[in-house]
């Protein structure tokens, strides 16, 4: 058993550390030269990967440092939209209250309506600054019944013609009508946001050991096995494994049968919304593969591969390869 030390895993929620951060440096570079270009993104990402703390690694003034000019004239917003955000309007009137904090000279009454006008007033008001909003979870606000048609036109217009940009974060949210119509999200740049990569988790492994002192490099193939490359996974799975081995959970038991009991049970909820996010044509696939070991090659299947579902001809988990056993054809998991 090895001294308790403190554990550099963490799963509990998006990532604010710099330095616990990894990977995605050709995403980073592609979203600031985007938005540095005046252009706008939309990010496509599945759950458990990352997207939230990738936004808020955009924020961090050190990373703007490395990939912007020093006299960049950039504002980053963030903006969650679980937060009763609906509207184009309201989206903006929640932006320009948060201006406020980063620019003191700017004057806006947080409680005022807006048309679409006087947003585009505003913005000019800010120049020479250009304002940039990431918007998480943006895939809430476009599933909202308020959020209609003249909200995709009028983002469509206010990127176009004035000094904002962009960066708006989803789920796969498939070929649902009010995307396949939107002319606000045919004018994006998009960029679809995977697992990691290998070399990616294999840099996490590496330095997150020899930061900590306890080497997780001889257990990698265990950790794949549970997890995958979807990062919060690995954290998990990591953290599991580094309490295991310092002594601090697990006791005598054999701590791979212990860490995967543990693990099983705090990821089935994750997996059952994974599931439903998936298309019946994606579920199948993962079946067909999980009960018979291959697939035929179609464009379901590519995307799967794409997305971190599919690694090496087999499913990412040997856990998730469980859940999927379990399902049945026009069943839905239970989530709670």
């Amino acid at each position: 058993m090895m001294p308790a030390t403190a554990n550099p895993y963490y799963f509990q929620g998006p990532i604010k550390e710099p330095a616990r951060f990894f990977g995605r440096r050709q995403e980073l570079q592609t979203t600031f030269e985007a938005v540095y270009e005046a252009a706008s993104l939309w990010l496509v990402g599945e759950r458990k990967c990352g997207k939230t703390s990738f936004l808020y690694r955009i924020l961090d003034h050190e990373v703007q440092a490395e990939h912007l000019p020093a006299d960049h004239p950039l504002l980053f917003v963030y903006i969650d939209c679980r937060s009763g955000i609906e509207t184009s309007r309201q989206l903006f009137r929640e932006a320009f209250r948060l201006v406020m904090a980063q620019e003191p000279s700017f004057r806006f009454e947080p409680t005022r309506e807006l048309d679409s006008f006087q947003i585009q007033d505003y913005l000019y008001r800010l120049a020479p600054k250009r304002l940039v909003l990431l918007l998480d979870n943006f895939d809430y606000t476009v599933a909202s019944e308020h959020f209609l048609l003249d909200d995709h036109d009028f983002l469509k217009s206010v990127t176009s013609r004035s000094n904002v940009s962009i960066v708006a974060v989803t789920r796969p949210m498939g070929t649902k009508s009010e995307i396949e119509t939107s002319p606000f999200f045919a004018s994006l740049l998009r960029d679809d946001f995977g697992a990691f990569t290998h070399e990616e988790f294999e840099k996490f492994i590496q330095v997150t050991s020899t930061q900590s002192g306890v080497q997780l490099e001889d257990y990698r193939e265990k950790i794949l096995d549970l997890a995958g490359y979807f990062p919060y996974f690995v954290q998990l799975a990591c953290s599991l494994y580094f309490e295991a081995i310092t002594g601090q959970r697990f006791g005598q038991v054999d701590k791979h049968t212990a860490i995967r009991q543990e693990f099983t049970a705090q990821v089935q909820n994750d997996f059952a919304l994974m599931w439903q996010d998936l298309n019946p044509d994606e579920r199948e696939a993962l079946r067909v593969l999980t009960e018979q070991g291959r697939v035929r090659e179609t464009l379901h299947v590519r995307r799967l591969r794409a997305r971190g579902y599919i690694v090496e001809d087999k499913l990412f988990s040997s856990v998730f390869r469980d859940f999927v056993l379990q399902q049945r054809v026009g069943s839905e998991p239970a989530t709670g």
